[in-house]
């Protein structure tokens, strides 16, 4: 996932290498092992913005179902510099300036996690296809154990932990949609869209899960009250 106009070069230029080296590797041991021989790493690219968690989520659950490693490569890049960059594009493939920065105000990080790379566009390209390399080892490695973890109670904790956001998303454009209708106001109500957005990438990043509806609607009434002329309680 990106949020700059210009970096597949980059990526893609990761992953040759990543590609590159595990070719030389076993060239290098094709004497001593006949089982490396041509071996590559097999990867799939899904290259697209995906500024929405929901829109990541059926292929990192496709990835779980096939057990495939699943990288998340989000490239972290200032509005500034997104727009200097899609004002550079011919006139016929620039993007509208306003759906940009809609784009970027909606943008939902992906929480942090050992499958998560950021990616500033600064770092050495042999570094990142390493750090791809390396969860692409680590997950093979873990093949080798239980494939599903389970907690004392015999409940599924992978699956519990993508229903907890689920509900959270849920939970959140119920309250949003009730303190709408308490307090009709237009400049409220993009206060109140806004804020969801930064409640639920703080809740997910920080893996707090100790809310309730009510609980929510409170966080988002206080993150309301610097936004436009605010809320009235």
């Amino acid at each position: 996932m990106s949020r700059c106009c210009g970096t597949k070069t980059v990526l893609y230029s990761a992953i040759g290498t990543l590609q590159s080296n595990e070719t030389e590797l076993s060239q290098s041991s094709k004497s001593e092992n006949s089982q490396h021989d041509s071996r590559r790493i097999p990867l799939v690219i899904v290259d697209d913005i995906f500024y929405l968690s929901s829109m990541r989520r059926p292929f990192e659950r496709m990835a779980r179902a096939l057990h495939l490693a699943y990288v998340v490569i989000f490239v972290d890049t200032p509005l500034e510099r997104i727009l200097l960059q899609n004002r550079s594009r011919p006139s016929h493939l620039r993007i509208p300036e306003r759906t940009v920065r809609n784009v970027f105000e909606r943008m939902e990080l992906p929480r942090l996690n050992e499958s998560l790379i950021k990616y500033s566009g600064k770092e050495n390209i042999a570094t990142l296809a390493m750090k791809i390399e390396t969860i692409a080892g680590r997950y093979a490695s873990a093949r080798t154990d239980k494939a599903e973890v389970y907690d004392e109670s015999g409940r599924n904790c992978k699956e519990e932990y993508d229903n907890c956001w689920e509900k959270l998303d849920i939970e959140l454009r119920k309250a949003v949609s009730e303190l709408m209708q308490l307090h009709k106001n237009s400049t409220i109500a993009r206060c109140l869209i806004t804020a969801k957005k930064q409640l639920a990438n703080e809740l997910r990043t920080n893996d707090i899960r100790d809310w309730d509806r009510e609980r929510l609607k409170e966080m988002l009434l206080k993150r309301t009250q610097d936004c436009g002329d605010g809320v009235n309680k």
